[in-house]
């Protein structure tokens, strides 16, 4: 995360974002090829919220009750943050795939 700019910091989430595809010129620089575009969510009771608005991914860390949680990450269109969190397994958070 240092290399983005920390978590919580102005540069991280915008590093990440695409170039184009968000809401309100919340853009940002892709500087690593990421592309991330705002999908949105579903939360655990099934409802779709935010799409073009804000990105959610998560991440291969279990949380800190691992039958029930694991660690995510979020960026908001009007921010450039790039936001670390526990959420419930049952909400529907976007996946990145790597190739090793």
């Amino acid at each position: 995360m240092q290399l983005l700019g920390g978590i919580r910091q102005s540069a991280a989430g915008g590093k990440l974002k695409s170039q184009s595809g968000w809401q309100n010129n919340g853009n940002g620089s892709d500087e690593f090829g990421f592309r991330g575009l705002p999908g949105g969510r579903r939360t655990d009771e099934g409802l779709f919220q935010t799409p073009n608005y804000e990105s959610y991914w998560w991440t291969s860390s279990e949380g800190i009750f691992p039958e029930f949680n694991a660690w995510a990450t979020s960026i908001y269109f009007i921010s450039n943050d790039l936001n670390l969190f526990e959420d419930s397994k049952g909400s529907g958070l976007s996946i990145r795939c790597v190739k090793d």
